[in-house]
């Protein structure tokens, strides 16, 4: 969705970089560009901020939870990795601890995405029984053609297409 400099000019909006902090931001980061050209990413970003949300909420939203439920089982799996390695009790009991704080997160990722993933079968499943019951027309909208051509219907059931002299 969005360039590296693009989003390397989000993380200087984020930051609430200044102009100056931003270019040089921009520098150390791998993308010298002149101050004209980072107003202009600028501006096609706030262009594109709706377009970015609805990628987001659209196909963004399954990435992001994936990405996020990968962090944290990894994040989990270490911090078992230390506390199997860890003799003093006390940091145990820290580890045991840290491990609880992060299972609210990975609970409520499962939700959302489990939200989701229902969200999404329920549409598929209405579309495809919208698809299964209507027989749908094939029109030829182009007016050279004469009148007295015949419709033809496809039928997405049987998958067939039959032809009639009625007239769509």
């Amino acid at each position: 969705m969005l360039s590296d400099t693009e989003k390397a000019i989000v993380e200087t909006i984020r930051m609430r970089l200044s102009t100056e902090q931003a270019l040089h931001y921009m520098k150390d980061n791998g993308f010298p560009i002149s101050r004209a050209t980072y107003f202009r990413h600028k501006k096609k970003l706030e262009e594109k901020k709706l377009e970015r949300l609805y990628y987001m909420a659209n196909l963004g939203f399954e990435y992001q939870c994936l990405d996020r439920i990968d962090g944290l089982e990894l994040i989990e799996k270490k911090m078992w990795e230390e506390y199997n390695k860890e003799k003093d009790p006390w940091k145990r009991v820290q580890i045991l601890k840290d491990i609880v704080e992060i299972q609210p997160y990975l609970s409520s990722i499962y939700e959302a995405t489990k939200l989701v993933i229902d969200d999404k079968k329920i549409k598929t499943k209405d579309i495809i029984e919208l698809n299964n019951k209507t027989n749908l027309p094939i029109i030829n909208n182009d007016p050279q053609i004469e009148s007295h051509v015949p419709s033809i219907l496809y039928n997405k059931e049987t998958n067939t297409t039959t032809t009639s002299d009625k007239k769509i």
